[in-house]
């Protein structure tokens, strides 16, 4: 059974109204709607958000043509023995097929901008002499997820983990501004996952393991750090703050803190003792 003409071309507008309307929305909500991510302040951010945007788009707008194609076909019907030609099926097969070569060809310069080029920064050399230097280009951070709290661990003047002049901090992660952080985790009990939304950096940590990754910060501010992965009953409260703030400001308040605080001896100390110093992965 099928539809009279004029009613086929009413199915065929109505499908295509379907299909516009859709597409307009999710565009609109990909390239113009404002609140849709949190706010950029990594190097690599900006162009994750970019290359989100455009699969979105092209994704959605491929789901709204399928959909307004099978409701057209579910209302208009098929005229007893038609079958569709092989042009038809090829197109069917290909047309996707290219869609993705293409987007996986448009990814890869995404994909360069925002991991390739953002490497591993160098380490520091703690046989060099950093006593009278400013916060220099890397910084390191050793996170400790624990139910249901974030801890973190500076190394001191010497820039060496496990001195006396080491600064640790709950809740908080102070970073200076254009300065690469690299931040070593390691979970004391389940999986968690460190989530910096405004960095865009998402890592779960693995218990036995040491994780490394690295970001640096393009504006000053404070933002949210959550867990992602779902680690009991306390998971919702299982937040901090990354502080981040001028290099100046940064020295202050890491002088400010080993005053107030005195030594450190992570050896003594009950939460960070049992850290395992082994290779990062």
């Amino acid at each position: 059974m099928s539809l009279p003409r004029r009613g086929r071309s009413g199915v065929v507008l109505a499908a295509g109204l379907l299909v516009l309307l859709i597409g307009g929305v999710v565009l609109g909500v990909a390239f113009g709607a404002p609140g849709i991510f949190p706010e950029a302040i990594g190097v690599r951010a900006k162009g994750l958000d970019r290359l989100f945007r455009v699969i979105l788009a092209v994704t959605a707008f491929g789901f709204a043509a399928t959909q307004g194609l099978l409701l057209y076909l579910l209302l208009r019907g098929r005229r007893e023995g038609s079958k569709p030609g092989r042009g038809v099926e090829l197109a069917w097969m290909l047309l996707p097929g290219l869609i993705l070569v293409g987007m996986a060809v448009f990814q890869e310069g995404g994909w360069e901008e925002g991991v390739q080029e953002a490497r591993m920064p160098e380490r520091f050399d703690p046989r060099k002499d950093y006593r009278d230097a400013e916060p220099p280009a890397t910084l390191e951070v050793r996170v400790l997820g624990k139910q249901y709290e974030w801890r973190f661990w500076y190394p001191g003047a010497d820039r060496i983990f496990g001195t006396d002049d080491d600064v640790t901090k709950l809740a908080v992660l102070h970073v200076p501004e254009d300065h690469w952080v690299i931040v070593y985790l390691q979970t004391r009990d389940v999986v968690h996952s460190f989530w910096v939304p405004s960095v865009r950096l998402k890592q779960d940590l693995i218990p036995g393991r040491t994780v490394t990754r690295w970001f640096k910060c393009t504006e000053t501010g404070r933002f949210d750090i959550a867990c992602a992965e779902i680690c009991g009953v306390g998971h919702t409260f299982m937040r901090a703050d990354l502080v981040v703030e001028s290099p100046d400001r940064f020295q202050d308040w890491l002088r400010m803190r080993r005053m107030l605080h005195g030594p450190f001896d992570a050896r003594e100390d009950p939460i960070w003792k049992g850290w395992r110093e082994k290779p990062s992965e």
